[in-house]
């Protein structure tokens, strides 16, 4: 229950619109000041597409107005998703609080079986130790320290 939109007792899951974004999100944050490689080795980028339309809460109109959305204030945005949930949702889009002018998505339990897996791709090469590229430049925009 430490996620924005967690939902007690309901799987919820946490995409970004680019790989850029998910690495911001899930990794990269702006609170983190280190980062750990052997941690990285155990993590893959997938890409999913959704098998039908969602119907999704869309909060980016109110990203500028409603400071919570971009806030830790974590207690309510759970409420506002529960509160989706409840009426019918399948989960919200919302602007990252990491990357500018991206946008996120959180869905909830049963919608998480319209998402079809498309690929996936490991964040460090086993054999070469070498870091995808998407997570080399997150890390480096984000200044980051490396750690074993």
């Amino acid at each position: 229950m430490n996620g924005r939109f967690d939902l007690n007792g309901v799987p919820v899951g946490y995409f970004g619109e680019a790989p850029e974004t998910a690495a911001y999100e899930s990794l990269c944050r702006r609170e983190v000041r280190s980062i750990s490689l052997e941690m990285l080795k155990k993590r893959s980028l997938i890409c999913v597409q959704a098998q039908e339309k969602l119907r999704l809460v869309d909060l980016r109109p109110h990203a500028r107005a409603w400071p919570v959305l971009q806030s830790l204030r974590i207690g309510h945005t759970q409420e506002l998703a529960w509160e989706a949930l409840m009426q019918g949702f399948a989960g919200v889009v919302y602007r990252s609080a990491q990357q500018l002018g991206m946008d996120c998505f959180a869905i909830f339990g049963d919608a998480l079986r319209s998402l079809k897996f498309v690929w996936s791709e490991r964040l460090v090469e086993r054999s070469t130790e070498c870091l995808h590229v998407t997570l080399a430049e997150t890390v480096c925009r984000s200044r980051l320290v490396l750690a074993p």
